[in-house]
């Protein structure tokens, strides 16, 4: 599992640095700008962004065949899909760290810029419940397409995580009346996050039945 984990982390490392550089650069400009909507965006940005750059390493694999080759190794297949979704958890956690670094500048810099009293919380919500679903989707879809689909199953992951994250807010906030109150937006954000999290744990159960299924 470990090796599995670490060749994860390997695989998306090249491309993270690049991202990393762009985003301190960005996060830089943004924290001097000082204006809530652009560091808003580059926020959910930093962790959606990282959680992208994870699932979009797993095309190597297909173009390397070390999907074909880490099955000849001593690991299970379950062991194989977990170690994927914990590489997801670990570079969305990476994303976290850097927009809490980001927003805390900003505060120090410019005081509380946003506008609402929730929406630091807002962001972090909205960051992790699109990576989260953006793998809930991915995966399974993945291993049911093929690998020659991967960069079409990226696309559609993406795209249907935020119109699933959307459409979650506004079914939350329909069914029990949740306006500005500001217990209630809170109480809102976790029942979307709790959501979200019940469909990462649903679909690696999924991926992990498609993995043992398919013919590779």
């Amino acid at each position: 599992m470990i090796g599995l984990l670490k060749n994860n982390l390997y695989a998306a490392r090249s491309n993270a640095k690049w991202l990393l550089a762009i985003l301190v650069l960005s996060g830089i400009a943004i924290i001097i700008w000082g204006q809530s909507t652009p560091l808003i965006l580059f926020s959910i940005l930093c962790i959606v962004g990282f959680s992208a750059n994870t699932i979009a390493s797993f095309r190597k694999e297909s173009a390397s065949k070390w999907n074909r080759y880490k099955l000849t190794l001593p690991v299970r297949r379950k062991e194989i899909v977990q170690s994927q979704f914990l590489s997801l958890l670990i570079w969305m956690l990476f994303g976290v760290v850097l927009t809490g670094i980001c927003i805390g500048a900003s505060l120090l810099f410019h005081g509380y810029v946003f506008d609402l009293d929730t929406d630091i919380i807002s962001i972090f919500v909205a960051g992790i419940s699109i990576s989260l679903l953006m793998g809930s989707l991915f995966y399974p879809l993945s291993y049911l397409g093929g690998d020659e689909r991967n960069e079409i199953v990226l696309g559609v992951s993406i795209v249907g995580a935020v119109s699933i994250f959307v459409g979650l807010v506004y079914l939350v906030n329909l069914a029990f009346d949740f306006r500005m109150d500001k217990s209630k937006v809170i109480i809102s954000m976790i029942i979307v996050l709790i959501a979200c999290i019940i469909a990462l744990i649903v679909s690696y159960f999924i991926t992990v039945n498609i993995f043992r299924r398919k013919e590779c």
